[in-house]
């Protein structure tokens, strides 16, 4: 069901980058480094080269169209809990346009050409941004009856992508420009990102229809009052 494709969009980026990182090591391309903690190289650079970038791309650029599918979901499931029209076309809007960018990343992973690299850099801003704050709408506007773990949850996770901007302007202000910083917050608020998009499927999940469909469904047995 949906909830299921929520959970393969979210997890298909994270088990190919962690491959693609794994290959990378494997490969002689990259030194041994943790990514979370002092990364020297930002998610692009660590996968642009084969075989690493292959294998990304094999994960990420199916995992587009199952975040496309699931943002159109989290519209109807917006719908369905009662959010107002402007939450539920700006969530899904950004969304379909963050998986649309993100497979234009993807394509253009690995490729040569002051295009091709100005392609990449608006596929991965776009992204992120769309899908930041795709999260962010979805995590305000949902309903506070309903689903409250998981719009909880997701609420705690937007807070933390919100974090990562000042934390790094901070840094910079006080300590001075830092690569690794900004490196290690990719990875992180990637890493994040992901995860939203997955536990989006708890949401939709609970949503209006989906419960009142269980709870209309006819009970075994013989009815009360009937031979």
């Amino acid at each position: 069901g949906p909830a299921r494709v929520a959970l393969l969009a979210g997890a298909l980026p994270a088990v190919g980058t962690a491959v693609g990182f794994v290959l990378a090591r494997w490969s002689g391309d990259l030194g041994p480094m943790n990514p979370f903690i002092g990364c020297e190289v930002s998610i692009s650079r660590a996968m642009r080269n084969e075989p690493a970038v292959q294998v990304f791309r094999a994960f990420v650029l199916p995992s587009a169209a199952l975040m496309a599918l699931t943002w159109l979901e989290v519209g109807r499931a917006l719908r369905a809990s009662g959010a107002g029209r402007a939450a539920r076309l700006w969530a899904a809007g950004l969304g379909v346009l963050g998986a649309v960018f993100l497979v234009l990343y993807g394509s253009y992973l690995g490729t040569d050409g002051d295009v091709y690299r100005l392609m990449r850099r608006y596929g991965v801003y776009v992204f992120f941004g769309g899908t930041g704050v795709a999260l962010t709408v979805t995590a305000v506007a949902w309903p506070a009856a309903r689903a409250r773990p998981a719009r909880r949850a997701l609420r705690v996770l937007v807070a933390g992508l919100w974090a990562a901007g000042p934390v790094q302007l901070v840094h910079d202000h006080v300590v001075g420009r830092s690569d690794v910083l900004a490196n290690a917050l990719e990875w992180w608020i990637a890493g994040a990102l992901m995860l939203g998009v997955a536990r989006l499927g708890a949401l939709i999940a609970e949503r209006p229809d989906a419960t009142a469909a269980g709870a209309d469904a006819p009970a075994d047995g013989p009815v009360s009052g009937r031979p």
